[in-house]
């Protein structure tokens, strides 16, 4: 197997992809909710033939972006307000098989980005390529080829190079890039590496390193390729996220999927509690980075970074994702 590249077949037995878990089909008329963080005023923002997944806000908080499908084909992009008027469908979107996250919303607001697989079976996709769509006018443009797990930082725009390749079984090599907001002038600046996290400076990234066989630890690397460190993290990670507040860094890894908090520097490592394996990608850390939110099947769990008491807030319904708002008072989630 190619150093730096990670065989399809092991993320199947491991049930989770190179960003998360393994395709699955669309959860039956799944809708997007909001909840008080006291656990009342639980309101219905969408209702709809649609089943909506993969929910993510814009940093000012005034809207929400996920993908919806009426029949688990055929998916699209929608945008709308945060107390879901105003639903707008912003552009087809064609869903890759092993690397699926929400809409990453740029900054400013005014775009979307996210990866499509083209081409794709039960286990691969053929191709595989970053897209971005602006929010106001819906003009869609692809970004990268063999490319997925897009992020932004204020200035630029970090993803993963994953190419796909044949040897004794289809593999991935895996590479992290950074580009202009536009896509031009990309460089790698890890060799081995997918899942990129800012620091919210944009002066740092976190992301999983990869050696030939699979996962090797979570690392953090200043954006010019210099400062690379490792992180205490669990067996096979699968997600890392930094906090807003720059101080902790969340993880999902394990045997099961559990999620742990690591500080910044890479010390006290701390176990938080089990995440259900499709929702790994809905870790939420809150606007002042002190909390962090995440479904566990009928309920929303909270618990400070620093640690304490974790705090369950059950909905009655199986929860896929959890997002914050941006005062930190209530819980946008998708449930079924």
């Amino acid at each position: 197997m190619i150093r730096g590249s990670v065989a399809v077949f092991a993320l199947l037995v491991l049930a989770t992809g190179g960003s998360g878990a393994v395709a699955r089909s669309a959860a039956s008329n799944s809708d997007i909710y909001s909840i008080a963080l006291d656990g009342t005023d639980l309101r219905r923002l969408t209702e709809t033939p649609d089943s909506e997944e993969y929910l993510s806000r814009s940093a000012d908080g005034t809207r929400l972006a996920y993908y919806a499908t009426k029949d688990g084909r055929t998916w699209s992009v929608y945008v709308s307000n945060a107390d879901g008027t105003e639903r707008r469908r912003l552009a087809p979107h064609s869903r890759t098989v092993d690397f699926r996250e929400p809409p990453a919303w740029s900054l400013d607001g005014r775009q979307l980005a996210y990866a499509q697989g083209f081409g794709c079976g039960d286990v691969i996709c053929n191709r595989q390529e970053v897209w971005t769509t602006d929010v106001m006018s819906g003009k869609s443009r692809r970004l990268a080829k063999s490319a997925v797990q897009p992020a932004w930082s204020a200035t630029r725009l970090a993803y993963t190079r994953a190419r796909l390749i044949i040897v004794r079984e289809p593999s991935y090599r895996l590479n992290v890039v950074l580009a202009r907001p536009d896509g031009s002038r990309p460089r790698v600046v890890v060799r081995g590496g997918e899942g990129a996290s800012w620091s919210p400076s944009g002066r740092f990234l976190a992301y999983r390193g990869f050696d030939g066989y699979g996962p090797s630890g979570v690392f953090r690397i200043r954006n010019d390729g210099a400062q690379r460190r490792r992180l205490r993290s669990p067996f096979d990670p699968t997600v890392v996220s930094w906090s807003p507040n720059r101080r902790h860094i969340a993880i999902v890894g394990g045997t099961l999927p559990t999620v742990y908090v690591v500080r910044a520097n890479g010390r006290g490592l701390r176990t938080f509690g089990r995440i259900d394996l499709e929702s790994e990608h809905a870790l939420s850390w809150s606007p002042d980075g002190r909390r962090l939110a995440w479904p566990r099947g009928k309920r929303i769990l909270v618990r400070a970074a620093a640690g304490g008491p974790r705090r369950e807030l059950a909905v009655g319904k199986e929860i896929l994702h959890v997002v914050w708002s941006a005062d930190g008072r209530r819980l946008f989630f998708v449930a079924a």
